[in-house]
């Protein structure tokens, strides 16, 4: 009785309506802070003349995204995907284990 009294007084569409708009909200601005922050990255990275993004701009050198080594010279072709997984694979991982060591005092 009381689902037919709610629903003919749309109260069981509005609560629908909204709880699906809240999660719209909750999903979407958090996607929205993650855009801006990444194009922020990207933005700097080209200001300091460098790029650690895949197939970004062939103008500026491209570094690793863990170590910051050069692995394409400015205006030399892209790096295959593949071939780029495997450098980013490799550098975290001496990344990684870099950090697992116990600094020694000099």
């Amino acid at each position: 009785m009381t689902l037919v009294i709610l629903s003919s007084a749309h109260v069981y569409l509005q609560w629908l309506n909204i709880t699906l708009s809240t999660l719209l909200v909750i999903t979407i601005i958090p996607l929205l802070v993650l855009a801006q922050l990444t194009a922020n990255k990207m933005w700097a990275e080209v200001e300091a003349g460098y790029t650690t993004f895949p197939q970004y701009r062939v103008d500026v050198e491209q570094r690793d995204p863990y170590l910051g080594r050069v692995i394409r010279r400015p205006g030399e072709p892209f790096l295959d995907s593949d071939r780029f997984k495997e450098i980013a694979a490799r550098a975290k991982a001496e990344w990684t284990s870099a950090q697992g060591r116990p600094r020694t005092s000099a």
